[in-house]
């Protein structure tokens, strides 16, 4: 009866194959693979060093890409879509002091430019004619400019895949890869020598 146990305790496939759960963060390749829910180490996972406690708390979203062909069709039918078919999940980024810096520093320029844009174009209606037109259109790039640089510089994780149990992360720093246990069974993992190209 091919060794069937009726009373053992039901099992269910996690997606990684003879690996142990305790801890539940791993490296795959370039990738960093975690449970939902995991907690990861205290280190930095931009640098490396100590982070000393401290995370930053996010809340991730991720689809397939192939939905942002939606936005050809219109934005408004994309958004309802994403919201439907989106994976989330919660964690904790740990960050040394200088990252956490980093970040913040992005952040206070990003909205600085935004609000130095926003006041260009208040002060350009008192401006003659023919300076309204210019200085609102360099308003405008300078808030644009201000809310890119500052979503961007201010990014600490890069999410490659969410699925219902896991949260797969790109562009970690490869010593905080190494460090961690090693898989080689995820579906989309772009192999060891990726490590090399980390940018």
């Amino acid at each position: 009866m091919d060794d069937f146990n009726p009373y053992a305790a039901p099992q269910s496939e996690v997606g990684l194959n003879d690996v142990p759960i305790e801890g539940g963060v791993w490296r795959d390749g370039a990738l960093l693979v975690m449970m939902k829910g995991a907690a990861l180490p205290d280190r930095c996972l931009k640098c490396n060093r100590p982070a000393n406690g401290w995370r930053l708390k996010r809340n991730l979203s991720w689809h397939e890409p192939g939905y942002y062909a939606l936005i050809i069709l219109h934005l408004f039918i994309y958004l309802i879509v994403a919201l439907i078919v989106r994976r989330t999940a919660k964690i904790g980024v740990p960050l040394c002091e200088e990252h956490r810096r980093q970040r913040t520093q992005a952040i206070v320029v990003g909205w600085s430019a935004v609000l130095l844009g926003f006041g260009i174009i208040i002060g350009a209606v008192g401006l003659a004619d023919p300076y309204q037109g210019p200085a609102s259109i360099g308003a405008i790039f300078l808030m644009l400019f201000g809310l890119v640089y500052g979503v961007f510089r201010s990014r600490v994780e890069h999410v490659k895949k969410i699925d219902k149990q896991f949260v797969l992360l790109k562009k970690v720093h490869p010593a905080f890869l190494v460090a961690l246990p090693a898989v080689a069974s995820y579906d989309d993992k772009p192999g060891i020598d990726a490590l090399d190209s980390f940018a």
